[in-house]
């Protein structure tokens, strides 16, 4: 489960955030390709209105990258009921989704060797 700082910065969105924050938790948890997980976006800049979506960074191992990024879309599924999802153009396992609640989200996914000259952080 997020922390409470993770809760509180997704308090000023609507109630369905905290529900799929939990989920994509849930998801990343017991993940052993995924080696770290960041709020970004209005969210963690602490700026964030019930008009804002929910933005995350995905660092996945070196080694299971591609396959990450090739299986994307079955992933999200694991976590969030989704009308609509598409792959970020030119940023392989990156996306942006809805859910059926009208929720958005955006997924950036990196892997460990490119992540600190990453353009994503906040």
């Amino acid at each position: 489960m997020p922390d409470r700082d993770a809760d509180a910065a997704v308090a000023p969105l609507p109630l369905g955030y905290r529900d799929l924050l939990h989920a994509f938790v849930a998801a990343v948890r017991p993940d052993e390709r995924i080696r770290a997980a960041w709020l970004s976006g209005s969210v963690a800049r602490g700026v964030a209105d019930a008009g804002s979506d929910l933005d995350l960074i995905v660092t996945v191992r070196d080694g299971a990258f591609e396959g990450f990024a090739d299986t994307w879309r079955e992933w999200l599924d694991t976590w969030a009921d989704t009308i609509l999802a598409r792959e970020l153009p030119g940023m392989p396992g990156s996306f942006s989704a809805t859910t059926r609640d009208g929720l958005r989200v955006d997924v950036v996914s990196e892997s460990v060797s490119t992540s600190r000259e990453t353009l994503h952080r906040i």
